[in-house]
């Protein structure tokens, strides 16, 4: 028989084992996160379903993404590489890019967005046009068709801007806890990896996006790298940061869409440059004169148009192959970093939304790609006495329920951390149960098919074809079912695992120690004895259970009806006390199907699972039955136990019937295997409905076990325990 691990054994080389991605991309870790999201649904009171999908695209820029009803999680993006080494950071930041999908979901007015961007695509202004000194050539250029497309993708980066700050925000004030220190990570990384003003102008990004990009990194994280441009470039961050502040957090998303207006209007002549640009690269893009229709044919779908003045216009898809054009920097190009590691924060990253089809930009862009987190991003982990992430100033949220303040709780930076690591522990210990228990289960197969290859069947049983099954995946339904099955017996459980209890106790006690096959002293008064237990010792007291059961089923068609079911109920209770109490036991069925023995391993002696016990479920009324090879098999298991004291119980009506297996020669065999066992050492019990005693009691002798009657089972086994164990 092969050696089979141990279960801490087992599990120890399966920590070894386990990658980044068996951790992070295994179901245990997304029933974690999906039970994090039920958590936050329920506490900010949402009550729709949000299922999350995780996948793994090293290629993907994207991190996070939502639809509304859904959260999509990229655990292969830039920051799976650079966190590689820090899964308790990585953690956290995954919950913190969570946390702010959900505030979409949660927050984000996706109809009021659909009612602004519809507006302006309308030439009109939501919820009502600017009080600024730049209305007018906001309003002039709204006017004209040409700039819509342009002015809306414009407008829509700062809303993302600005509905990332505000969900954020409510996240944090709602839920805190990990929730609100994932997030405050993702705004640390942010500001730790934003390119300077510098590098900006160096890569050519335009002054309206320099500025947002700006706006992000002091919204987030109160940190912007100015560089040699500070004096150029700060007022107007500033101008807009006060602009934003002032519309964040009002609870209508139409206020926020009044401040966009405002940032818009601050902006405007970087706003004209794009504009200019654009026209003039769809210049480049017009096709020559000759194609071009006559004054007045229209718009054509593919066609540049005129005006009544004889004005050159542009249709839908060169206008956006203009802007696509002009604003490559925003669809993802990445800078070069001072360190030399790829990095970016710009606008692009995008979130489709269900209703509108725009999106909303994720918080988190691509990192450097050293594999390392700064020191003082640790920090911020270690040191509650430092403050980082978004620094805002009082009365900013005055429409959200509290202060309108966003403040740190400094005490939870430790204690989220350490749930981080407890919720890593627990999924890394699922996991290598998990997998220690696949391995423990093959090992338990390969020890069944050793079992028949080494046992000595004898001349009888020697040439019958034998089958061993062993259930690999175990229904739902059985677990229903055996909890069911197990309530009705609970009671009668509590009985027998009390009777075998005292029967050990009083075994464990010091004193003499009669009935054994070897010892100190013959016992004069055994002498009569044919199974050589005629020799006696003195006992010290020990506190372990040196016992082992091993049950074996009748499961022939004969055991049907009620049989089978007290057949069904008795092997559960069983299962449930010797569980209770630690005693190794093992429950085999066995039947026959032509020419094969089939056996039917229900619970093993060298299984891990816990969950072993529901295959009991499966136990019924088959076929014929050759019971001299199933009690073959499972004495032969149960010798290979170490325990001293081994009980075989059988269950059956006494009646083997198998291709020239019956009758008298039958009963011969099942008497001879009985005598060569108990020469070993093996107590045999048997056990049957009442009306099977008669043929029980001719082969398997005087241990008799009536289990008609459950309630009176556990006194008549306790007094057979005693007899065979301490007597």
């Amino acid at each position: 028989m092969r050696k089979v691990m141990t279960l801490e054994a087992l599990r120890q080389a399966e920590i070894e084992k386990l990658s980044f991605e068996d951790i992070f991309l295994s179901a245990r870790y997304k029933a974690d996160l999906q039970g994090l999201i039920q958590t936050a649904c329920q506490r900010v009171g949402y009550r729709g379903t949000v299922v999350l999908h995780t996948f793994f695209d090293e290629k993907s820029p994207d991190d996070a993404c939502t639809d509304g009803t859904g959260i999509h999680l990229n655990l292969g993006s830039s920051l799976a590489k650079r966190l590689r080494n820090k899964p308790v950071l990585f953690h956290i930041f995954i919950v913190g890019l969570v946390a702010h999908e959900l505030g979409h979901i949660f927050w984000t007015d996706f109809e009021d967005n659909e009612r602004y961007m519809t507006a302006l695509k309308n030439g009109q202004f939501y919820p009502f046009a600017p009080k600024h000194a730049n209305v007018r050539q906001f309003a002039d250029a709204l006017a004209k068709e040409e700039n819509r497309v342009l002015l809306c993708r414009l407008c829509h980066q700062v809303d993302n801007v600005m509905e990332d700050i505000y969900v954020n925000a409510l996240q944090r004030q709602m839920l805190g806890g990990m929730y609100g220190q994932g997030i405050n990570l993702g705004n640390q990384l942010i500001a730790e990896d934003a390119i300077s003003v510098d590098e900006q102008k160096q890569k050519h990004y335009y002054d309206f996006f320099i500025v947002i990009n700006c706006l992000l990194t002091q919204l987030k994280a109160n940190a912007v790298y100015y560089g040699r441009n500070e004096a150029a470039y700060k007022p107007r961050v500033q101008a807009v940061y006060r602009i934003a502040r002032q519309h964040i957090f009002k609870r209508s998303h139409m206020e926020r869409c009044a401040g966009i207006n405002l940032v818009m209007c601050e902006l405007w002549n970087l706003v004209e440059v794009m504009l200019n640009d654009v026209q003039k690269q769809a210049q480049k893009n017009q096709p020559s004169a000759q194609n071009q229709p006559a004054q007045g044919s229209g718009f054509q779908q593919g066609q540049p148009s005129a005006d009544p003045q004889g004005n050159q216009q542009l249709n839908e898809e060169q206008l956006k192959q203009a802007i696509n054009e002009a604003l490559k920097q925003l669809q993802g190009k990445t800078a070069e970093a001072k360190n030399g590691t790829t990095s970016k924060i710009a606008c692009s990253q995008q979130i489709k939304d269900k209703k509108t089809g725009e999106k909303h930009k994720t918080d988190i862009q691509e990192q450097s790609q050293d594999g390392q987190l700064s020191p003082s991003v640790s920090q911020m982990l270690n040191d509650p006495l430092e403050e980082r992430g978004v620094n805002l100033s009082a009365g900013q949220a005055a429409n959200i329920e509290g202060t309108g303040q966003i403040t740190f709780n400094r005490d939870y930076v430790s204690s989220g951390a350490a749930q981080a690591v407890r919720t890593l522990t627990e999924v890394i210990s699922d996991l290598a149960d998990e997998r220690a228990l696949a391995v423990n289960n093959a090992a338990v197969n390969a020890a069944l098919q050793s079992n028949i290859d080494d046992i000595d069947w004898g001349p009888i049983h020697r040439n019958v074809d034998k089958e061993i099954n062993r259930l690999s995946v175990i229904p739902p339904n059985f677990r229903t079912e055996y909890a069911l099955l197990c309530r009705q017996i609970q009671p009668i459980v509590e009985k027998l695992v009390k009777t075998i209890t005292r029967t050990l106790k009083e075994e464990n006690l010091a004193g003499e120690r009669k009935g054994r096959f070897y010892g100190k002293k013959l016992d004069t008064m055994r002498l009569y004895r044919t199974d050589l237990r005629v020799w006696k010792d003195m006992k010290a007291p020990k506190k372990e259970i040196n016992l082992a059961i091993s049950l074996l089923l009748d499961e022939s068609g004969s055991m049907s009806g009620a049989k089978a079911e007290i057949t069904r109920l008795t092997a559960i209770l069983f299962a449930e006390a010797c569980e209770k109490l630690g005693i190794p036991l093992e429950i085999n069925g066995h039947t026959t199907s032509g020419f094969f023995v089939k056996l039917f391993n229900y619970k093993n002696f060298d299984s891990f699972d816990r969950n072993d016990k529901y295959r009991l479920v499966d136990i019924s009324a088959r076929g014929c039955n050759r019971d001299g090879a199933a009690v073959i098999f499972g004495c032969e298991r149960l010798m290979k136990r170490r325990e001293n004291k081994k009980i075989f119980i059988i269950i059956s009506d006494g009646r083997p019937n198998h291709d020239n297996y019956g009758g008298d020669a039958a009963k011969s065999d099942l008497k001879h295997i009985r005598n060569t066992y108990t020469r070993k050492g093996v107590t045999f019990i048997a056990a049957a409905i009442d009306a099977d005693k008669e043929y029980i009691h001719e082969i398997y002798g005087k241990n008799f076990l009536g289990i008609s009657n459950l309630e009176s089972m556990p006194a008549v086994f306790g007094r057979i325990l005693q007899k065979e164990i301490i007597e």
